[in-house]
């Protein structure tokens, strides 16, 4: 029912009923505008890192936020591919000749360190 009603109206005009009759309103955001509402980025929700591997991004802050012992974010994750030879050699009992196959044929990939985002991955040759 509710559904079927706010299909029919606007965000601004459901966020005018909402104040002028007392009932609690969020429009639904995405990504995108979550960034860019100014309150998430002030209150620490939303932060901009200079990820040594993926590059410049916008990504949620950490949680409890403490007043008296701010965090902060260095690095969202480590890169794409960075267990992997682990991951095959333990649980598939791969060797180093299958792992540089895969790695040839663009099978498996890794960066090595923090040499900077890559800008493109290699595309796989064709046969």
């Amino acid at each position: 029912m509710i559904e079927t009603w706010e299909e029919k109206h606007m965000v601004a005009e459901i966020d005018n009923l909402g104040r002028k009759h007392g009932f609690g309103v969020c429009p639904a955001m995405n990504a995108k505008d979550a960034c860019e509402r100014s309150q998430y980025r002030e209150r620490g929700e939303i932060e901009y890192i200079e990820d040594p591997w993926y590059g410049p991004m916008d990504i949620q802050g950490c949680y409890p936020l403490f007043s008296e012992a701010p965090s902060y974010t260095e690095f969202c994750g480590k890169p794409i591919g960075w267990d992997t030879e682990y991951v095959l050699r333990r649980f598939m009992g791969y060797d180093t000749e299958k792992i540089l196959f895969l790695e040839r044929e663009h099978e498996i990939g890794k960066i090595a360190g923090a040499e900077g985002r890559r800008v493109a991955w290699p595309p796989k040759p064709k046969k």
